[in-house]
């Protein structure tokens, strides 16, 4: 399942394409990975393009994470770091 490594010093730097993924894909298909609270999060969004942004972005951060790692997506777990931005949580690879 690993298709992306990463050596010591080396960074990877990914672009999300929003605007292409929202005029080309189902909106089913980028929720999947979200686990609830993450959807929960994304239905807070009051206009639908902020509830679409929040959910691609977050889809395409545990995908592209998950190519590190030999875990799925869904099996990613993250926490809110105090500003509210999600962190991995570290060890989930064993």
């Amino acid at each position: 399942m690993h298709e992306v490594s990463i050596e010591p010093g080396e960074a990877h730097v990914w672009t999300c394409p929003i605007d292409e993924i929202r005029q080309t894909t189902a909106p089913d298909i980028y929720t999947q990975p979200l686990n609830a609270e993450e959807l929960a999060r994304a239905w807070r969004y009051r206009l639908k393009r902020d509830r679409l942004q929040y959910a691609i972005t977050t889809a395409f951060l545990r995908t592209t994470l998950s190519k590190y790692v030999s875990i799925t997506p869904e099996q990613l777990a993250f926490h809110r770091n105090p500003s509210g931005r999600p962190e991995l949580i570290p060890d989930q690879t064993s």
